[in-house]
């Protein structure tokens, strides 16, 4: 029976210090405390103990500032990663295009003697001596 009454004892105490006690609980407290002199020492120790950290606690003061600083480190952390993100595909694009650009710049140099000496091409045939047929000449013809 009395480690009941010290739980209560310390749940009470620990409810007055979060709350207001309604009167029943308040008379609960006070007469468990008058039962027990030396558990109810304990507790008002306890709770003069949390009553002085938190008048000591140093609250931080901050600058007019801060909030400025901290959205602009945000911002800038923000671009940073997007740039990680999208470097892969840029670089994989500028290769791209050196690829093409150097493929059309050995299309445009070539002349047709190195097309001569290259067997895998296909042959030139020279179209001087075939006559052309119009298509409107040919109509009239008829």
């Amino acid at each position: 029976m009395r480690k009941f009454r010290e739980k209560q004892l310390k749940f009470l105490a620990r409810e007055s210090d979060a709350r207001n006690l309604t009167l029943r609980e308040s008379t609960r407290l006070e007469k468990l405390t008058s039962e027990m002199p030396d558990l109810g020492e304990l507790m008002n120790f306890e709770a003069m103990s949390l009553n002085l950290l938190r008048e000591t606690a140093v609250e931080p003061q901050l600058d007019s500032s801060f909030n400025a600083r901290v959205i602009r480190l945000w911002r800038v952390d923000q671009q940073k990663n997007g740039l990680k993100y999208w470097m892969p595909a840029a670089c994989g694009a500028f290769v791209a295009i050196l690829a093409l650009l150097s493929i059309m710049r050995l299309m445009t140099t070539s002349t047709p003697e190195t097309w001569k000496n290259h067997k895998s091409e296909a042959r030139r045939v020279d179209t001087s001596n075939l006559i052309l047929i119009d298509q409107d000449s040919a109509l009239r013809a008829k």
